[in-house]
């Protein structure tokens, strides 16, 4: 950020200031000048956080991720060939606790784990699904692509 605006746009980094109460602060502090440039940059903050958080739920070819999970459970759970990698995504974005870890990885074949994790992520909602989906589509790649298609 440039010096000009730091101090500036750490007075006014709440998410719920307006837009006109944010030029109203602007045009108080005779920094009309700078108005464009702090626009963008706290709209284009704001449109990064919500693209982030929205991207977990996740749809495929139309399809929400409840939906599609629901669906090919039973796919999933015989198809799936390493569920570890998947409840790692899940555990490092907080989707997952530490218990639902460690009860998917104290089960001794890939279909039991897979049973597991499936039973721990549904009933979270659609951002823990979703997030879920687009683990099993970056690490399954293939078997995602086959039961979208077969569908």
């Amino acid at each position: 950020e440039t010096p000009y605006c730091k101090g500036e746009w750490n007075h006014i980094a709440n998410p719920y200031i307006s837009l006109v109460s944010l030029v109203s602060k602007v045009r108080k502090s005779n920094k009309m000048n700078r108005l464009p440039l702090m626009i963008f940059r706290r709209f284009h903050s704001r449109d990064s956080q919500l693209h982030n958080k929205s991207s977990f739920s996740l749809t495929l070819s139309g399809i929400p991720a409840e939906e599609f999970l629901k669906q090919h459970r039973a796919e999933l759970i015989q198809g799936v060939k390493n569920t570890m990698p998947i409840a790692d995504d899940l555990l490092s974005k907080s989707m997952i606790g530490d218990e639902e870890y460690s009860r998917i990885k104290a089960e001794t074949t890939e279909q039991e784990r897979m049973r597991e994790l499936l039973n721990a992520v549904l009933p979270k909602g659609p951002e823990v699904m979703g997030a879920c989906l687009k683990a099993l589509s970056e690490h399954e790649r293939h078997l995602v692509k086959y039961l979208r298609e077969s569908r």
